[in-house]
């Protein structure tokens, strides 16, 4: 290995997860967008082989926005583009570059046929005139359809294929040879994994891969090439460390071999790896090296500790912390008036509350023998009065009495820190994919407005006037549902158009205790309260109506995945509802202190997989997470209606 030395006096920032093409008629190399630590990137640069130099190219045409994770294709004298991560939402959308003039164009073909749904971390490749898109994440499951495009009829087709389909899974690596696709290995949402997959593009067939000698270990976000009669692999991530190791893998015996290297390039995950010539070229990607490695090791342990599909109860160490020690332990349940708030996102579970300092701290759950991380405040901002998490634990939101911070979990900095008024609501949420956040404050000069903020840009996006509590983002981070000042109204604002798209109305005599957007982010579940009864009722956007009388009160919400169902939580943390949304009937309703052996004090809901998970402070047991299975369900609910019968 060597490092490339350059002529040019300019080069692509660092970035990963970009798009690199090469074009061999020009001995070039094209680097498109990826993200670069601070926001996703739409610039192009294009890097000549032989001269070794970099150039930013001038371009034209409307340039696609800033993306990661797509995979663009080579056909003709054109680039294509397809889909990727915006950073805060999922992209289908599909776009070419002309090599010759520098142009990008929208396909207008984009909107033919059987359209691929938004994803990242797709597999693509040509084979005559046809680019074929596999597998991937569309924001909430990890994909195996695959689709194919037609360059001569300009449409999208669902393509028919046969054999032994892998998996579903995002980030793999992938290359061709001979006609045929060769994916190595990707990511489940829960396995890394190092499979072996072959797909003959001219007869449609997939087949797993037989293979001898030294198999690399399970990762993502690695590279493969093909030179002469061998696939060249190279880094990607184990999810414990970013890996610098290189294997060859040959065609003639199916066998893969370890090469050993001289001064290999630092371990790196998100890369580019292209061949030109006889030489292997890498550039960009991820590193890690401002990710610590105890945060890496505390994400993984606290994603294995609160694996609640395989457990009923999790019992969860909480520390004592005070200024500038983070090694006083206790292991006692938490008590009432201790706790500020109970947090809960995929894998990770999260409690927050105020010492006597009045400073306040934020514990990651991982059930290990030490508290997994701290954040404490300055005291001068005052009192935490509201936090939320993305939903997949990279930030974290903070509202004190005078600022909203974010943070980056992963590597403890903060990405965001903005005034935010003294008092009023303590609305605060984060969207899906980390890059907005929404809080009550002073906007424009007008006192009390809630807002929409972009973290990486610390800009205004969107001002949602006369709203002011309980602010849910939609799962594609494109709308927003508030409260209105006054509780008895709320309203759905398209955050890029800055306009309100609803507004749903309850009367003068009840307010809203409860909003939530479903799974697909078509209908909005309201919990109300009027002075002599409680309801839930979902509006659906499609339909613009009302579905009423779904049962129960509810404070706190959530939706099973597939969004059949409805949990809700009462005002005293005491009964949980479950509700059909098809027919709008109870199907169930659970006691907890019977359920669980002890009152419940403070509790938050979420879904998990096929159960629904109560993180909670219980009297006996300190803060801990508790599933509702299938089994207890049906027994509890024959406990409560002898005389019927009930499945879920």
């Amino acid at each position: 290995w060597r490092e490339v030395e350059l002529n040019s006096p300019v080069k692509p920032g660092e970035r990963g997860s970009q798009s690199s093409p090469v074009l061999q008629e020009q001995d070039a190399l094209y680097v498109f967008g990826g993200y670069g630590g601070s926001g996703r990137l739409d610039d192009i640069y294009r890097f000549n082989f032989p001269s070794r130099y970099w150039t930013r190219l001038e371009v034209q045409g409307t340039v696609p926005a800033g993306r990661e994770n797509n995979g663009a294709v080579v056909h003709g004298n054109k680039m294509y583009l397809f889909g990727g991560y915006s950073g805060f939402t999922w992209l289908n959308d599909f776009h070419s570059f002309n090599f010759d003039t520098s142009t990008w164009q929208a396909v207008p073909s984009g909107h033919k046929g059987s359209v691929p749904s938004t994803r990242f971390g797709y597999v693509s490749a040509v084979h005559g005139d046809f680019m074929y898109v596999f597998g991937g994440y569309d924001g909430s499951a990890w994909l195996n359809d695959m689709f194919d495009f037609d360059f001569e009829r300009g449409s999208w087709y669902s393509t028919q294929v046969q054999g032994f389909i892998p998996s579903g899974r995002s980030c793999p690596s992938w290359a061709t040879h001979n006609g045929s696709v060769y994916l190595f290995g990707g990511y489940d949402g829960v396995h890394r994994m190092n499979d072996f997959h072959q797909f003959r593009m001219g007869s449609r067939t997939w087949s797993s891969v037989r293979s001898a000698g030294q198999v690399p270990s399970p990762r993502y976000f690695h590279a493969s090439v093909v030179y002469g009669n061998s696939l060249f692999l190279f880094g990607g991530y184990s999810g414990q460390e970013r890996l610098n190791d290189l294997y060859e893998f040959r065609f003639d015996c199916h066998t893969w071999f370890v090469l050993s290297t001289e001064e290999p390039p630092s371990g790196r995950s998100s890369l580019v790896a292209e061949v030109f010539n006889n030489s292997l070229y890498v550039f960009g990607g991820y590193n890690g090296s401002i990710e610590s490695t105890t945060a890496s090791q505390l994400r993984q342990s606290a994603a294995s500790a609160l694996g609640l599909r395989d457990v009923t109860t999790l019992r969860l160490l909480l520390g004592t912390v005070e200024l500038q020690n983070h090694e006083t332990l206790k292991s006692a349940g938490v008590k009432d008036g201790d706790v500020l708030q109970v947090l809960f996102s995929e894998g990770l579970g999260f409690v927050t509350w105020t010492d006597c300092t009045g400073t306040a701290q934020l514990w990651r759950l991982s059930g290990g023998e030490e508290p997994a991380a701290a954040w404490a405040l300055p005291r001068e901002d005052g009192d935490v009065r509201s936090m939320a998490l993305d939903r997949i634990s990279e930030t974290l939101a903070a509202r004190t009495q005078k600022t909203v911070k974010v943070w980056d979990v992963g590597r403890g900095e903060v990405l965001f820190d903005h005034p935010s008024g003294e008092g009023g609501s303590k609305a605060l949420a984060i969207c899906q994919g980390g890059q907005l956040v929404a809080f009550w404050g002073d906007a424009d000069g007008e006192p009390g407005q809630l807002q929409v903020w972009n973290i990486h840009e610390n800009c205004c996006v969107c001002i949602c006037r006369d709203c002011e509590a309980f602010v849910c983002f939609s799962p594609d981070g494109q709308r927003v549902v508030a409260g209105g000042l006054y509780g008895d109204s709320a309203s759905v604002w398209d955050i890029e158009a800055r306009k309100q798209l609803w507004t749903l109305g309850r009367g003068t005599d009840g307010f809203f205790s409860g909003l939530l957007f479903s799974p697909d982010g078509s209908s909005i579940v309201v919990a109300s309260r009027e002075p002599n009864w409680e309801e839930i009722d979902l509006w659906c956007g499609k339909t613009g109506s009302w579905l009423r009388g779904l049962g129960g009160g509810a404070f706190c919400l959530a939706f099973s995945d597939d969004g059949e169902e409805l949990a809700g939580l009462d005002e005293n943390c005491s009964t949980v509802f479950i509700t059909s949304t098809l027919t709008g009937s109870v199907v169930v309703q659970l006691s907890l202190a019977e359920w669980a052996g002890s009152r419940c004090s403070q509790a938050v809901l979420k879904s998990s997989s096929e159960d629904f998970c109560i993180v909670g402070v219980w009297e006996e047991d300190g803060v801990t997470a508790r599933t509702i299975r299938r089994q207890e369900v049906f027994k509890f609910a024959v406990g409560y209606d002898p005389g019927g019968v009930c499945l879920w």
